[in-house]
């Protein structure tokens, strides 16, 4: 391993994935408390709200934080993949705890060709295509 390679912590992947502070007020919900890990390219958290917060309105409130998903650490572009999360209410608390895996970005293998829509039915359609049809249906001489 490089030993000009900075080490990245949670918290440098927390700010540059915009995860609210504890204190801060998202939507007029403040943040009561907020953990943060990353460990083998998984980045896990932990947010706290008050109890009044609803479950349907926690994808708006976080929506900042929810929508990242490219960003540069020691000058390597990153992809978010598979961020899930869930929603536990306590007595006096809403809980939110999620997952997502930071993959690079040279990982990912951006560069693959897409298929346009036809490109895609046409191999899709060549699949369907029969060589000899007599073969399931009969043959009517009209």
């Amino acid at each position: 391993m490089n030993q000009m390679m900075k080490t990245t912590t949670s918290s440098d992947i927390a700010a540059l994935l915009n995860f609210p502070e504890k204190g801060e007020i998202l939507s007029g919900n403040k943040v009561i408390e907020t953990e943060t890990k990353y460990k083998d390219n998984v980045f896990r958290y932990r947010i706290t709200f008050p109890k009044n917060v609803r479950r349907s309105d926690i994808p708006n409130i976080l929506r900042e934080f929810y929508n990242t998903s490219l960003f540069t650490i020691n000058s390597v572009d990153h992809v978010v993949e598979n961020h899930d999360y869930q929603t536990r209410t306590t007595r006096n608390n809403t809980v939110i705890l999620g997952s997502m895996q930071i993959t690079p970005l040279s990982l990912t293998n951006p560069v693959a060709k897409k298929l346009t829509a036809l490109q895609d039915f046409d191999n899709e359609y060549e699949k369907m295509v029969m060589t000899s049809p007599e073969t399931y249906f009969r043959v009517f001489s009209y």
